[in-house]
């Protein structure tokens, strides 16, 4: 009963540091799984639990993630680690009045099952269907409303209410937070971003240079756009080029993938996160 437990939990934990947890719900499921496998770790190994749990998470990391930036390092050694050497000793201390191989094994059932369903809504491809799409042009970018390169007198009366910035950290649609988009791993220029309601349009002086929209009526075209999974851009033969983007100075794991076309003029077009959460057309 010690090695099944340990090893499941050891499979667990491999499979909760592996996944991108970009599916919310197989997130979810993924910590649960791990509380629970760690609790029959405690009631199995009992204070030993302590110990192994913590050693446990960072050889799986090390196995599973080489590499990563400090940002992984830091939820690794201050956020799990602590907790799993915390859950353990609650269940190594409720050990004493429980009989310790029923609950543990029922445990470790519910745990590997869970992470079987996690993995399952992890991979699994989302296929959204708006009733009303919104077609993007694929040759020049250019949205029905929004066409790079035309004036920008009318998108206050087109859109309505907006806050306009400078802040190239706040470029995104009003309601969204710009570090929860997936787009450009860089971006410069000298622009006024104008920012509605489902969409932010770029402009530089009187005229639309660029835009990003979360609107999940938006398609790219073959039933792809907003909200779809990502694999659906090259499943179903969209001329777009698809990549992994990394961030700061970690060059080993891209932290989300893109796929992109360049335009004419120098502008690319990008669809951003797997299921996509952003379109963008940007120079």
């Amino acid at each position: 009963m010690k090695l099944v437990t340990a090893a499941v939990w050891l499979a667990v934990c491999a499979a909760v540091l592996q996944a991108d947890a970009w599916e919310p719900l197989a997130g979810l499921i993924g910590v649960i799984a791990l509380l629970l496998a760690t609790v029959a770790l405690g009631l199995v190994l009992r204070w030993w639990a302590v110990l192994v749990a913590p050693i446990g998470f960072v050889l799986a990391a090390v196995v599973v993630r080489p590499g990563d930036e400090t940002y992984d390092t830091f939820w690794l050694v201050f956020v799990l680690v602590p907790v799993s050497a915390v859950v353990a000793a609650i269940a190594a201390f409720v050990a004493r009045w429980v009989d310790r191989p029923q609950p543990a094994s029922v445990l470790v059932a519910v745990a590997a099952a869970l992470v079987a369903v996690g993995l399952v809504l992890d991979a699994r491809t989302v296929d959204h269907h708006p009733q009303s799409p919104v077609m993007v042009n694929l040759d020049t970018g250019a949205l029905p409303n929004v066409r790079p390169g035309a004036d920008a007198a009318g998108l206050r009366a087109t859109f309505g209410k907006e806050i306009v910035t400078r802040d190239l950290s706040d470029m995104a649609p009003l309601g969204h937070d710009g570090a929860d988009l997936s787009g450009p791993g860089s971006l410069q220029g000298d622009f006024e971003i104008r920012r509605f309601d489902r969409i932010a349009v770029f402009v530089r002086g009187d005229t639309v240079v660029g835009y990003v929209t979360t609107d999940r009526n938006v398609e790219l075209g073959e039933g792809v756009g907003v909200a779809d999974s990502l694999s659906l851009v090259e499943n179903r033969g969209l001329p777009l080029t698809c990549s992994g983007v990394t961030l700061g100075s970690d060059s080993t794991r891209p932290a989300y993938r893109v796929c992109q076309k360049r335009l004419p003029g120098g502008a690319f077009l990008i669809a951003g996160g797997d299921p996509i959460d952003s379109v963008w057309v940007v120079r």
